[in-house]
């Protein structure tokens, strides 16, 4: 998303800090003012013996529902308000939808990933990789398919998403402290002398609640009940060494890392940059990326007006 906007080296940082800040805030009066709606906590998890919430568990429904039911007499308004927070999930589906299509793009940009030259394709009527988002919403429907009939492949896809997002956190911090310290060049957003600590900081904490998010919620643990968190990593782990280190056919013998995609303004001839009618080639693209990848001189970006428009790639 970052190589869509104005000045990304400045407001990709501030957009993320701005981010997570707002949504600390707001989620800590969202969580405070659920929990101040709760008589009971036991019957709202639905763990009173020989009792059954009408939610079934579900705390937030449950919570909406008791405190209409204790204030009007019916808790039906509680079901009506529960779609506040269902439009605003599906709303947060389709953000993810948005970015999780642009990263499957750039991992087949960089030809690291089957079939690349399909998910690079850029449609001009939706101006987005269209492929790449079709392909994207097909996988996550079909990983979301056992969820529909089974709670213990909904809990081990969704311990899976949390401790693998933690854990693709924690790979630049860990870097930036450790092998890469002396390599990394600061850009011109950065942390200055606090960047060590907090990183370090950042390190230990996620590192610690992997392990909290790996354990046992429930006891006696059980196959339906336990915690596959740390099963589906190490799994997916396994998986994605064999695809890059398997001998011969291992993506090592291909995939060189993040390819090139802009020339340098400094190695382009002189142009008059006042005159917005006339086309400048500001990016170079590769139509074959087989053949050496995006950077080759077999196509260009052309500036038209106040319009950046890039070339199909094919």
């Amino acid at each position: 998303m970052a190589e869509e906007s104005l000045n990304a080296s400045m407001s990709a940082p501030q957009g993320i800090l701005l981010g997570v800040g707002f949504m600390a805030i707001f989620g800590w009066l969202w969580n405070l003012s659920l929990l101040f709606c709760v008589n009971d906590y036991l019957y709202v998890l639905d763990y009173e013996s020989g009792v059954s919430s009408e939610a079934g568990g579900s705390v937030v429904a449950q919570i909406f529902y008791d405190a209409f039911k204790q204030r009007e007499g019916s808790g039906t308004g509680g079901i009506v308000f529960l779609l506040i927070p269902l439009i605003g999930a599906f709303f947060c589906g389709i953000s993810n939808l948005t970015y999780v299509a642009r990263i499957m793009f750039c991992y087949a940009r960089d030809g690291a990933v089957p079939l690349s030259h399909m998910w690079t394709v850029y449609n001009e009527t939706t101006q987005s990789p269209l492929y790449a988002v079709w392909v994207t919403g097909l996988l996550a429907a079909l990983i979301g398919l056992p969820m529909l009939g089974s709670t213990v492949a909904f809990n081990a896809i969704i311990s899976l998403s949390t401790v693998a997002l933690n854990v693709a956190y924690i790979i630049p911090n860990l870097a930036r402290i450790t092998w890469g310290r002396k390599r990394f060049v600061p850009g011109p957003f950065n942390l200055g002398i606090w960047a060590y600590p907090i990183n370090a900081i950042g390190t230990v904490w996620v590192i610690f609640i992997l392990v909290v998010f790996s354990l046992p919620t429930v006891h006696p643990v059980t196959g339906e009940n336990l915690n596959y968190a740390g099963i589906m990593l190490l799994g997916t782990a396994i998986v994605s060494l064999l695809w890059y280190g398997t001998p011969y056919i291992g993506a090592y013998r291909w995939f060189k890392g993040p390819v090139r995609t802009f020339t340098p303004l400094e190695t382009l001839p002189s142009l008059d940059l006042s005159t917005k009618s006339k086309q400048m080639p500001l990016m170079t693209y590769s139509k074959d990326l087989s053949a050496g990848g995006i950077g080759t001189e077999e196509g260009d970006t052309a500036y038209k007006g106040n319009k950046f428009v890039s070339p199909e790639i094919n």
